[in-house]
C-alpha cells in the first residue's frame, strides 16, 4: 500500500548510492512479513532496475534454480551493449545456454558481460531476486550468489528470503543485511504501516457503520498482527467476507497466539468455517480442490479444476468463495494460495491438526485426474490435420492449434501427469495412517478412558484396513489409467506434445512414468 514500508525503502536507496558497502543487500524475514511486497515496490519504483526474478513454489518454472540467470540475462539483454556482450561470451564458449550449469551460466551470461560493459561505471545497476527460499534446491544457487560479491560495487543485487540457516551462513558475511522483525521486536514504522492498512480497509467497506470498529479495536488488531502483513491482509479478507463482520472481528480479537502461530490459527479458523455444515461429499470436494491447488506444478484455472477434478462449477465457485481469505484469483482466472505460509500450514501435520492435507495422496489424485482427462480427450489426429507429411513449422494455423490446447486443462495434464506420480508407497501408507489418527472416530475412542484396550485395537485395525483398501484402490485405479494411456493414447499424446514443441519434455515424463511403474508393480 502506498506510504508504507518507507523505512526499508530508504535503507535500500541509501545502499544503492553507497559504493563503499557490499554490493548485495539481503532482506530477510518470517513468512508474511512483507518481503515480496517490498521487492515488488523496488521493481516498480527504482529507475536503476535492470533485471528481476521472483521465485514461486507453486510454479514449476518459477522454482527451478536453472532458470534464474537465464531469465536475468534476458532482462539484461534489453541493453544493446549487454546483448552483444552476452552473445559474444556464448559464441566464444560455443555454448548452448541450456547446456551450461549454474556457475557457468552466471560466469558467461552475467559476470563477464556486466564487467565488460559496466565494470567502471559508478551509476548503480540493480538486480532483484525475491523469495530465494521458494526455489527448489536453493543451495545450488548460493555459490553464484556469493560470486556476485566479487563484481564491481556499482552492480547491486537485492535478495529476499526467509532467514534459513544455510542462506544466512552464506549471505550474511558478504551482504548488507536487514531483517523484517515480527513479534515483540517490530518497529514503530511497521506498526504504523499496519494500522494504516487496517484503517483504510475498514473505511473502504462502505456497508459497515461509519468509523467502525474504532481505534481501540484497530489497536488490538495491530498488536496481534505483530508485524505480519499477511496476517493483516488475511484477517481483513476474513472479516469483510460474507457473514457477521462484528462476530468475526470479536473471534479474531479474542484468539490467542503470536508470530506464525497466529497466522496458522487464522488459517485454521477460515478453513474450519468453510467446512462447517458441508456434507461429506462436499467436504471431500473442498479438500480435493485445496489439495490440487497446493500440489499443482503450475497454477490451475477455475475451468481446469472443473474439468480435471469433475467438480461442478457452482460447487467450485462456492468453495473458492468460502476460502477467499486464503486464496486469490488472477485476472486470467488462475488460482493461487495467498501466501506460501498457507501451503506450509496445510502440509504440516502437527500445525494443521484435523485439516492436514496428505501431499502424497493428493499428488496421486492429481496424476489420476490428469490421466483420466487425457484418456477421455485424446484421439487420433487430434488437430484434424489434412496431412502429417509437413513439418510443424509449415503447418497451417499452427499458432491456432497451440492456443487451442493452452486454453484448456489438456495443457496442464499433458505437461505434468507423470510429475504427480509418487514412488514411495510405504510413505503413502504411513501418511494415510497419520491422516487416520486425525479422524474424529479415532480421536473420540482414544479420549474415552472406559474403552477397553481390545475394543480400541479392533476399532483401529478396522479403520486401518479401510485406509489400506482406499490407498490400494487409488493405486490400482492409477495403474489402470497409466496402462490405458500408454496402450491407447501414447501416440496421440506425442502428437499434441510435438505440435506444442515439447517433445523433449515428453521424454522426461515417460522416464518418470517408467520409474514409477517399476516401483508400483
Amino acid at each position: 500500500m502506498a506510504g508504507t514500508r518507507e523505512d526499508v525503502s530508504t535503507l535500500i536507496k541509501t545502499w544503492l548510492d553507497n559504493l563503499n558497502e557490499p554490493n548485495i543487500f539481503w532482506l530477510s524475514g518470517s513468512p508474511g512479513s512483507g518481503k515480496t511486497t517490498i521487492a515488488s515496490t523496488v521493481v516498480a519504483d527504482f529507475d536503476c532496475l535492470s533485471g528481476k526474478f521472483f521465485f514461486c513454489r507453486d510454479d514449476a518454472e518459477l522454482r527451478d534454480p536453472d532458470n534464474l540467470w537465464r531469465r536475468i540475462a534476458l532482462d539484461l539483454a534489453l541493453d544493446n551493449d549487454l546483448k552483444k556482450s552476452i552473445a559474444q561470451a556464448l559464441e566464444t564458449q560455443k555454448a548452448n545456454i541450456r547446456g551450461l550449469d549454474i556457475s557457468m551460466q552466471f560466469e558467461h551470461l552475467i559476470s563477464k558481460p556486466l564487467q565488460k560493459v559496466f565494470g567502471t561505471s559508478v551509476k548503480p545497476l540493480l538486480i532483484v531476486v525475491d523469495a530465494l527460499d521458494e526455489c527448489d534446491s536453493y543451495e545450488t544457487l548460493l555459490p553464484s550468489l556469493e560470486s556476485w560479491s566479487h563484481l564491481p560495487k556499482s552492480l547491486k543485487l537485492l535478495i529476499t528470503s526467509r532467514q534459513y540457516h544455510t542462506i544466512q551462513n552464506r549471505l550474511r558475511p558478504i551482504s548488507v543485511h536487514h531483517n523484517l522483525n515480527t513479534g515483540h521486536g517490530i518497529s514503530t514504522q511497521t506498526s504504523g504501516d499496519i494500522e494504516k492498512y487496517f484503517t483504510e480497509r475498514f473505511s473502504e467497506a462502505t456497508w459497515l457503520p461509519p468509523k467502525w470498529p474504532g481505534p481501540a479495536k484497530v489497536t488490538i488488531l495491530v498488536e496481534k498482527a505483530a508485524g505480519l502483513f499477511i496476517w493483516a491482509k488475511s484477517v481483513m479478507d476474513f472479516i469483510l467476507h460474507h457473514g457477521d463482520a462484528e462476530e468475526r472481528l470479536n473471534s479474531i480479537s479474542t484468539d490467542s497466539g503470536e508470530g506464525i502461530d497466529i497466522v496458522y490459527s487464522l488459517y485454521h479458523q477460515v478453513i474450519s468455517i468453510a467446512l462447517k455444515g458441508l456434507r461429506k461429499q462436499e467436504e471431500a470436494a473442498l479438500k480435493l480442490v485445496l489439495g490440487s491447488i497446493i500440489m499443482a506444478k503450475k497454477p490451475l484455472r477455475l475451468n481446469d479444476l472443473t474439468e480435471l477434478l469433475e467438480v461442478k462449477y457452482a460447487l467450485l465457485r462456492s468453495i473458492i468463495g468460502q476460502l477467499s481469505p486464503i486464496l486469490s484469483i488472477s485476472n486470467t482466472c488462475y488460482l493461487h494460495v495467498c501466501h506460501q505460509s498457507v501451503t506450509d500450514f496445510l502440509l504440516d501435520f502437527q500445525q494443521s491438526e484435523g485439516l492436514w492435507l496428505n501431499p502424497q495422496l493428493y499428488s496421486l489424485h492429481l496424476a489420476g485426474s490428469c490421466l483420466k482427462f487425457m484418456n477421455a480427450k485424446l484421439k487420433f489426429n487430434f488437430f484434424d490435420l489434412e496431412t502429417s507429411c509437413v513439418f510443424n513449422k509449415d503447418m497451417p494455423e499452427l499458432n491456432y492449434h497451440i492456443k487451442s490446447v493452452q486454453s484448456t486443462a489438456l495443457d496442464h495434464a499433458s505437461h505434468f501427469w507423470a510429475s504427480y506420480l509418487q514412488n514411495d508407497h510405504n510413505r503413502i501408507l504411513q501418511d494415510a495412517v497419520k491422516e487416520l489418527l486425525l479422524q474424529d472416530a479415532i480421536k473420540e475412542l482414544l479420549q474415552q478412558a472406559e474403552v477397553s484396550e481390545l475394543l480400541l485395537q479392533d476399532a483401529v485395525k478396522e479403520l486401518l484396513l479401510e485406509v489400506w483398501h482406499a490407498v490400494e484402490k487409488c493405486l490400482l485405479e492409477l495403474q489402470d489409467a497409466v496402462e490405458n494411456f500408454l496402450m491407447a493414447h501414447l501416440l496421440h499424446w506425442l502428437e499434441v506434445m510435438s505440435v506444442m514443441g515439447t517433445v523433449n519434455h515428453a521424454a522426461r515424463l515417460l522416464l518418470s512414468a517408467a520409474n514409477w511403474s517399476q516401483v508400483s508393480i
